[in-house]
């Protein structure tokens, strides 16, 4: 009996457990090498080689099948003998649906393994002869969105075990394996009754028949250990995976009655040591199974883990684009609404504002891009933050103004709150990032909120040893957050519904981004929100002061009036004016209709009061502010009183309105959301005070070509090499030196650049990275071998900005990385730094100009033309002779691109799309607007129809290209 438990019931235990591993070891390298994954139709051949491998790894595994969703057999492979294996053919592949085995895994819940019932094997609906004792183990199998797509079958030939467990048997003792049905699976004592039985099984399932052994597996089952111990036999259920299917299966053992009765009393006595050694060995068994058991169970969760982490990665991967869109639609949305107001009101009194701001939405709007790119160095601790001085009444100007045009266009109010005291002191930290904490939360309020307003208050809360505790809160009166939803508003990627996504657009990584800027920063974001009433975001920060500017504090007490009247229906913007100017000393009189303020104005002069400064919001209820100053100042008139300061405060919509109108002829405007440099603007427009808020910034880049212009004097102008492989970047680069005085020599490419710097004479090199033929790292290194970095200066110009990319140009010899889009600033500083000027020769003449009014007149009369727009074109911008470089470049790729698709038998849908989408920009450039028109309906039409043909396309191209080679020709320009 012992050589049974060891020999045989343990190999079947433990031999079920590993298979489980290789079952699982399949599901595992199916995922890996993606061999059921669409959209690529499945290939037996590849399945079936790779299932090749595990049915000689198993000895005991006959088959290997992939069964779909709809039970029919996809691959499949058979064992012919011990020796080797078969593919089989797909005629000959089996329709499984009605199996038990294949309707009950695909009903289980989870992804674990099904252990069938053991039975005999049944092919083509006949048992197989000789019998094969069969268990299946099966585990599902899952497309790319999760639902499953079909099984995997183990078939497991128990023969050679059942034939080891017969063969071993002892004289007098019986060894049983039965279910939990009372089925016989194996009989020592009649075999021929537990074929029986198995052959039963395979027709129909069978209850139990043998009442003594149901109350033996009644007893094992109400016991702790699963056992029942008896005087002359014992049942044992069995663990492991064996016992996780359907049955549970028992060892039955004990000693036969012929044996019984063939042995004496004490013969039977002696014989019992040998029986308590089995009981102990069985217990032994048990642990044993049971250790395997606990090990299938942590296989089982590891590999869950592993499956929702590709899920997660596959997530990430799919939305990985909209992800971005909520960093850059913040900026990019502020310079195209403050485009658009500059378009439509070019001499507009806040055009260097505007412009201003569209400088800095641009600024942030590529620093954010940079940001985005490099997400990994952010989440992986790697960012840095960089100290400066900052002042923070200009950080929150600058985020208002951002998000001003978007809140004006949906009619809600913005109000900018920040503690006066704030304006008088200086600070130290990183103002680009702080700055980026505000955008994020004041796009977000604009964004959620369609009714009311968001309001950004700014407070001191204390200064301690020369350290400032600064509050930032931004509060909107938007859609809210529910309660459930906030514990992972700042995971990435995360908004508080689905349907706001659609709604409101965004990816939900702004507040993420916050989450981590505040880590850095030592601190945390604060929220408080109700559904459908509003948000309120804080966060407060710890900034060392830098300077104090008392004196400038002093002044404005001094200058501004002590009396002032306030009428603004609004309560809100009446407080933050009312703490503006208390923090000067001022008294302030709110109002909040206009008959109010007319009467309050007119007894104040009446009664030798009057106020020194009257502001006055433009939209009022019963009477249009305009009308009220009128009104007011007719009266004063009237009377013989002198009139006070007046300001209106007004939309930026609103100033075309009132520009002109002679009622307001000395009177400001304060254009809203009301800030304190904006206030105080208003203030120094009418003579109120001698100070706006201190010195204007330097125009660096002026003071660089001015220290450039002085060195040209005296010096000989450098030599300059270009190369760029894409023919726009060659003409604006060109035009970009131009405007610093400079000429630069021109190629397409890394060999052409290094022909050139070989021939001698250069003072600078400034290389594109990527390009055809040689790339500007293979130039460069090349370069270096003939000049060091001081002998001959090369800069890196791309747009590979990573940390990898800057520290690949500098291994190859670039002495600086200048990223594209260029800043000019950085451009200059270069330059300068780098050039070593030499003395100018007297014989050096000024190259003759004497065709400048002739080019002139010629692109005048282009532009003449129907086809041609000048307001369409960059003409505005670079003039005549930059434009004319612009033209010529079009007109080579235009022709280089029509001979290729004319050379060309078809043209891919992906060309079609990319030269639709490129002569849109280029036709755009030259002012084509008749080519841009039709290129925009093909677009349109191509959309719908993608059969549509584009040979009028290339017509109009090729008519636009004559246009410009006949004046071109007229300018004298070569093409």
């Amino acid at each position: 009996m012992e050589t049974i438990s060891d020999r045989n019931i343990s190999v079947l235990s433990h031999e079920i457990d590993q298979l489980g591993f290789v079952l699982f070891d399949i599901k595992l390298g199916i995922i890996r090498h993606h061999l059921l994954a669409p959209p690529q139709a499945l290939n037996r051949k590849n399945v079936e080689d790779f299932l090749l491998g595990y049915t000689a790894k198993n000895s005991l595994i006959s088959q290997i099948r992939w069964i779909d969703e709809k039970g029919m057999e996809r691959a499949r492979l058979d064992r012919l003998t011990r020796a080797g294996s078969k593919f089989t053919s797909a005629e000959v592949l089996q329709d499984k649906s009605s199996r038990y085995y294949v309707s009950e895994a695909n009903s289980a819940a989870t992804d674990i393994i099904y252990i069938s019932p053991i039975d005999l094997n049944i092919e083509q609906g006949r048992v197989v002869q000789p019998f094969q004792p069969t268990l299946r183990m099966v585990i599902p199998t899952r497309n790319e969105e999760g639902l499953k797509d079909g099984i995997i079958v183990l078939n497991i030939d128990l023969t050679t075990i059942f034939e080891k467990i017969y063969a071993s048997t002892r004289e007098g003792m019986v060894f049983r394996v039965v279910d939990s049905l009372g089925s016989l699976i194996i009989d020592t004592d009649s075999p021929d009754e537990a074929w029986a039985s198995l052959l039963g099984m395979s027709a129909s399932a069978q209850g139990v028949r043998d009442t003594h052994l149901k109350s033996l597996i009644t007893r094992a089952d109400a016991n702790i250990a699963g056992k029942y111990v008896g005087p002359d036999e014992t049942l044992e259920r069995l663990s492991g995976l064996l016992n996780s299917g359907q049955r549970t299966y028992y060892i039955h053992t004990y000693l036969s009655d012929n044996f019984l009765k063939g042995i004496s009393r004490e013969a039977l006595i002696w014989r019992l040591p040998v029986l308590l050694l089995l009981l102990l060995f069985s217990a032994g068994v048990a642990v044993y199974v049971y250790t395997y058991d606990r090990r299938l169970q942590n296989l089982n969760a590891k590999l869950q883990l592993q499956i929702e982490e590709v899920e997660k990665v596959n997530l990430y991967k799919s939305t990985f684009l909209a992800n971005m869109s909520h960093e850059i639609r913040t900026p990019l949305t502020s310079v195209i609404g403050l485009l658009d107001i500059i378009r439509r009101n070019p001499d507009g009194e806040g055009l260097n504002q505007n412009l201003a701001l569209v400088s800095t939405a641009a600024r942030n709007l590529l620093l954010l891009i940079n940001d985005i790119l490099d997400l990994t160095r952010i989440e992986s601790g790697h960012l840095h933050l960089e100290i400066g001085e900052l002042q923070i009444d200009a950080l929150v100007d600058h985020s208002v103004g951002l998000f001003a045009s978007e809140a004006e266009t949906k009619k809600l109010e913005l109000i900018s709150e920040v503690d006066p005291e704030l304006s008088s002191l200086s600070f130290t930290g990183d103002a680009l990032r702080i700055q980026q904490l505000l955008n994020n939360l004041i796009g977000n309020g604009v964004k959620f909120t369609a009714k009311g307003g968001v309001n950004i208050r700014v407070e001191l809360c204390e200064i301690s040893d020369n350290i400032a505790t600064v509050r930032f809160c931004v509060s909107d009166t938007g859609i809210g957050i529910d309660a459930a939803e906030l514990d992972r508003l700042c995971e990435p990627f995360v908004q508080s519904d689905v349907s706001v996504t659609r709604r409101y657009g965004g990816s939900g990584l702004g507040l993420s981004i916050t989450k981590h800027l505040l880590d850095l920063m030592t601190s945390q974001l604060q929220v408080k929100s109700q559904l459908d009433a509003g948000s309120s975001f804080s966060f407060v920060l710890k900034l060392p002061v830098a300077a104090e500017r008392n004196a400038e504090v002093g002044k404005l007490r001094q200058e501004v009036p002590k009396k002032i009247l306030i009428v603004d229906e609004n309560p809100r913007i009446c407080e933050v004016l009312d703490k503006m100017f208390s923090y000067w000393g001022c008294q302030t009189t709110a109002l909040h209709s206009s008959d109010e303020a007319y009467y309050a104005v007119v007894e104040g002069a009446d009664g030798g009061e009057p106020f020194g400064l009257l502001i006055v919001d433009k939209h009022l209820s019963k009477l249009e502010g305009v009308e009220l100053i009128e009104r007011i100042n007719s009266c004063l008139d009237a009377k013989g009183h002198a009139r006070p300061p007046e300001i209106l405060m007004a939309l930026e919509a609103d100033r075309q309105s009132i520009a002109g109108i002679p009622e307001l002829e000395g009177v400001s405007v304060l254009q809203k959301p009301v800030t304190m440099s904006r206030l105080l603007e208003a203030l120094g427009g009418q003579n109120v005070i001698s100070v706006v808020g201190g010195e204007a910034e330097p125009d660096v880049v002026a003071m660089l070509i001015a220290s450039l212009a002085v060195k040209l004097k005296s010096a000989r102008p450098p030599r300059i090499l270009l190369a760029d492989d894409n023919s726009y970047n060659r003409v604006l680069l060109e035009l970009l030196f131009g405007s610093f005085g400079l000429t630069v020599v021109l190629v397409n490419d890394g060999l052409e650049a290094l022909n050139k710097v070989l021939e001698g004479g250069f003072d600078l090199v400034f290389l594109d990275i990527q390009m055809p033929v040689m790339d500007g790292l293979t130039a460069t290194r090349r370069i270096r071998s003939h000049y060091s970095a001081e002998a001959l200066p090369v800069f890196a110009v791309s747009a590979a900005t990573f940390e990898s990319d800057i520290d690949a140009a500098k291994a190859a010899g670039f002495n600086a990385h200048i990223a594209k889009p260029i800043n000019v600033e950085n451009l200059l500083s270069l330059i300068l730094q780098y050039w070593v000027p030499i003395a100018n020769s007297p014989l050096i003449e000024n190259s003759s100009t004497s065709k400048t009014n002739e080019n002139n007149d010629a692109i005048s009369g282009l532009f003449e033309l129907a086809e041609f727009d000048s307001e369409n074109a960059i003409y505005q911008q670079i003039g005549p002779s930059g434009y004319r470089r612009v033209a010529t470049a079009f007109v080579k790729d235009m022709e280089s691109e029509l001979a290729r698709f004319s050379s060309a038998t078809t043209m891919s849908s992906e060309d079609q799309q990319r030269f639709l989408h490129r002569l849109k920009g280029a036709a755009a450039s030259v002012g084509a607007t008749t080519l841009a028109k039709l290129n925009a309906e093909l677009s349109q039409r191509i959309a719908e129809e993608p059969n549509t043909s584009i040979a009028p396309l290339f017509e109009a191209i090729d008519h636009t290209i004559k246009i410009l080679r006949r004046y071109l020709d007229i300018i004298g320009e070569e093409t």
